[in-house]
């Protein structure tokens, strides 16, 4: 993920996560692995990501 994140090219990268859990413990949020079917997408090409860009 580090890799990942240090390739993007100007300002903060878009992170998208599908099928994940939230969780709150202690008033932190943390995001949970979802019976290994948790994707990353880091700057993906879609318009919704674009839009966070702009």
């Amino acid at each position: 993920l580090n890799k990942k994140l240090g390739k993007t090219s100007g300002g903060l990268p878009v992170v998208v996560i599908q099928f994940a859990k939230v969780k709150i413990f202690r008033d932190q949020a943390s995001i949970q692995n979802v019976i290994n079917t948790t994707k990353i997408f880091v700057n993906p090409d879609i318009p919704e990501a674009d839009a966070f860009k702009d």
